[in-house]
């Protein structure tokens, strides 16, 4: 059995946010799933404007899932077409920027492909997934392998705050599909930390 141990971010947004706007679904807390475009430009806030529709603001913290086409021209026009998120690749990527035994993947479906890179000790992680949470995750993982009894301290440089509302925390993981057993404890935006936890792959 394998069990790997991670660095990981989440949902990463600069000060100026995404700009370009494209094609997809947001899911919120209540289930509630909004068609349109989605706009990520504002902090802390998604817009998701339907088609012919008046625009609707999700605040960031009320988003459950969201995913995207890569381009506009790939966007669904069929409802039911959207109805769950499109299907999860793996590949981890190239791990030269990364000392040994360290590597990165991305995990489940994201936005755009994320990264890792090292230098001096301190590890730096680009992101774009929409979290950590439900039945299926989307992030970015710096990660090795664990076997065995184990423990790792890291020390979150940047922390998450209203104008970049990035989430990033540690994880041990059972493996790296999007469904995996975890359990991981997660800075939210305004340094809260949380724990979550599946302790059964696909629950």
């Amino acid at each position: 059995m394998r069990t790997f141990l991670f660095v990981f971010a989440v949902l990463v947004t600069s000060a100026g946010g995404i700009q370009s706007v494209h094609g997809g679904t947001v899911v919120d807390r209540q289930g509630k799933s909004y068609l349109g475009k989605i706009d990520l430009s504002k902090a802390n806030q998604i817009r998701v404007t339907p088609e012919g529709a008046v625009p609707v603001t999700i605040p960031l913290a009320e988003a459950m899932k969201m995913w995207m086409p890569d381009a506009d021209s790939a966007v669904a026009t069929d409802r039911t077409a959207r109805s769950s998120p499109p299907s999860t690749t793996q590949s981890i990527q190239p791990t030269n920027l990364l000392p040994t035994p360290w590597k990165h993947t991305d995990i489940g479906t994201v936005l755009i492909p994320g990264g890792t890179s090292e230098k001096n000790g301190t590890f730096t992680l680009r992101a774009s997934g929409w979290g950590v949470w439900g039945a299926v995750d989307s992030c970015h993982f710096a990660f090795q392998s664990l076997v065995g009894d184990g423990e790792i301290i890291a020390r979150v440089t940047t922390l998450p705050a209203a104008d970049n509302p990035f989430l990033a925390g540690l994880m041990i993981r059972q493996d790296l599909s999007p469904t995996a057993a975890e359990a991981s404890v997660i800075l939210h935006p305004g340094a809260v930390p949380h724990m979550n936890c599946r302790p059964i792959n696909g629950s």
